[in-house]
C-alpha cells in the first residue's frame, strides 16, 4: 500500500488522478478532487508562484521539488513539498505526476528580549561608544 500522497494533472492543470493517501491527506473523496484545478488547492497568494515554479522546472531551469502551502477543501492548510515528474508524450508535455509530502516547519525559539541580552553590570558610555 502506497502511503505517499500522489496526484497527476493534465496540461491544463486539472487533476486527473489521485491516490488514496492524497484523498486522506486532503480529507476529500477522489470524486471531489478529480477534475479540479490543482491551483484551487494552493493558498491564493501562492498560485502564480506555483505555476512559475512548474514552468521553470519543466524547461530545466529550476528544481523539480518545491514546497508550497496547500488548502484542503475542508479548509485545513499546511506546507507540502511537491516532487514533480513531467509526463511527456511524443515530445509534448501531457501533464505531470507529483508526490506530495507534508513539510514540518519547526517553531523557532522566541527571540530574546532586549533586556535579557543586556548584562546588568554593563554601563554604556555614550560619549566614547564603548562599554565602561
Amino acid at each position: 500500500m502506497d502511503t505517499t500522497p500522489r496526484y497527476q494533472i493534465d496540461s491544463k492543470w486539472l487533476i486527473v488522478e489521485v491516490n488514496d493517501a492524497f484523498c486522506r491527506a486532503f480529507r476529500c473523496s477522489e470524486a471531489g478532487l478529480v477534475g479540479r484545478d490543482i491551483r484551487d488547492l494552493l493558498r491564493a497568494d501562492w498560485r502564480l508562484d506555483f505555476r512559475t515554479y512548474v514552468a521553470r522546472a519543466l524547461v530545466g531551469v529550476g528544481d523539480l521539488d518545491v514546497t508550497l502551502p496547500m488548502v484542503a477543501p475542508c479548509g485545513e492548510h499546511g506546507w507540502y513539498k511537491h516532487s514533480l515528474e513531467p509526463l511527456m508524450e511524443g515530445g509534448q508535455l501531457r501533464g505531470y505526476r507529483a508526490a506530495v509530502t507534508p513539510h514540518v516547519i519547526k517553531k523557532a525559539d522566541a527571540p530574546a528580549k532586549w533586556w535579557q541580552m543586556r548584562s546588568p553590570r554593563t554601563v554604556w558610555n555614550f560619549e566614547s561608544r564603548t562599554a565602561a
